[in-house]
């Protein structure tokens, strides 16, 4: 019976993670695609675990996996916003010498008086 209910857990997880991936793929910019991992790395893992933790035979083997689950919850939302953090950083630089460009393009066109 328990080896029944671990492996729904290993489905239920395995959904979770094919969610995330399709998901990686289809979304079109960073924080989304980081949500869609998110959703993988806090739901769908830590499922897959408690099902294969379920279906070991012994419990210093399922000790073993379970104790994996609490450091990828640190870990990976650490990880997630370390991400984030990095793209809006890097979008920001963009715009930052974008309009800097756009300036001294305005610049340019100023610069030459107009006889009107």
């Amino acid at each position: 019976m328990l080896y029944i209910i671990g492996s729904l857990f290993i489905l239920l997880g395995a959904f979770f993670i094919i969610s995330g991936m399709v998901g990686l793929v289809r979304f079109p910019d960073t924080f989304t695609k980081l949500h869609a991992a998110s959703v993988t790395e806090v739901v769908g893992i830590p499922l897959a675990l408690i099902g294969l933790a379920m279906t070991q035979g012994t419990f210093f083997a399922a000790a073993k996996i379970l104790i994996l689950i609490p450091i990828i919850w640190i870990v990976g939302p650490v990880a997630s916003h370390a991400l984030a953090k990095a793209a809006y950083k890097a979008r920001e630089e963009d715009n930052c010498h974008n309009n800097k460009k756009e300036d001294s393009d305005n610049t340019k066109t100023r610069s030459t008086p107009s006889h009107g």
